[in-house]
C-alpha cells in the first residue's frame, strides 16, 4: 500500500509512518507493508500560517497537489502547522496557540484531523504577528537549539519534549484517518 506524503521534513515523515503503522491492522493483511514516498509539495498558503482556515487549506493543498503529480498512491497526506488566535469569551484577551493539521485522501474520500494545541510564548506571538517572521526561522534563536523545525519542533520546546512536532502530527493523522480505519461508524445513521 503506497502512502504519498506531501513533505520531506523528518518530523512530518516520521509522524506519517508512525500513524499508519499504529493502524496497520485496518489496512493491511499479514505480511503486507506500507510503502512511504516523500515529496516536497508547496502549501500555497503563507510560510507561517496564522489562522485555522490557512492551516486547513495548507494541509489540503499539499495532499491535493501531490495527487496531481503522483497519480497511483493509495493515500495522499498533507500536513500543516502554525498558529491561530482565539478569544475564550468576548471580553477576554486573545490567546495564541500552536497546532498541527492533517488532511488525508484516497482519491474518493477525504478527511481532516487536528492535533492538540499549546499556548505560544508572547515573544513568539509578537515575532510572528507583528514582525511577520516565520516560526521555523525564529524558534532556533528563541530556544538556543539548532534545526528545531525538523526534529522536536516548537511543541518540543514549549513542552520540554513531553510532546513534539512529530507527536502533534501523529495525533492529527489518527483523527484524519478515523473515517478510513473505522468506516462503519462514519457511515452509520441514528435511525
Amino acid at each position: 500500500m503506497i502512502v504519498a506524503i506531501g513533505s520531506t521534513r523528518p518530523a512530518k515523515v516520521q509522524a506519517v509512518k508512525d500513524a499508519f503503522e499504529a493502524v496497520r491492522a485496518y489496512f493491511l493483511r499479514p505480511g503486507e507493508a506500507f510503502e512511504f514516498e516523500t515529496y516536497s509539495i508547496p502549501s500555497h498558503v503563507a510560510d507561517m500560517p496564522t489562522t485555522l482556515p490557512e492551516l486547513m487549506a495548507g494541509a489540503r493543498n499539499r495532499a491535493k497537489n501531490l495527487q496531481k503529480i503522483r497519480e497511483k498512491a493509495d493515500f495522499y497526506v498533507g500536513l500543516e502547522g502554525g498558529f491561530f488566535q482565539q478569544r475564550p469569551q468576548e471580553n477576554d484577551p486573545v490567546q495564541t496557540f500552536l497546532q498541527g493539521w492533517a488532511f488525508v485522501t484516497n482519491g474518493r474520500s477525504e478527511s481532516f484531523g487536528a492535533s492538540y494545541c499549546a499556548p505560544v510564548p508572547d515573544a513568539l506571538v509578537k515575532a510572528v504577528y507583528e514582525d511577520h517572521l516565520e516560526l521555523g526561522v525564529i524558534i532556533d534563536r528563541f530556544s538556543g537549539a539548532k534545526n528545531v523545525r525538523d526534529h522536536r519542533g516548537a511543541f518540543g520546546i514549549f513542552t520540554l519534549d513531553i510532546l513534539t512536532r512529530s507527536h502533534s502530527f501523529k495525533t492529527a493523522l489518527w483523527g484524519a484517518l478515523a473515517p478510513f480505519y473505522n468506516p462503519s461508524l462514519y457511515q452509520k445513521s441514528l435511525d
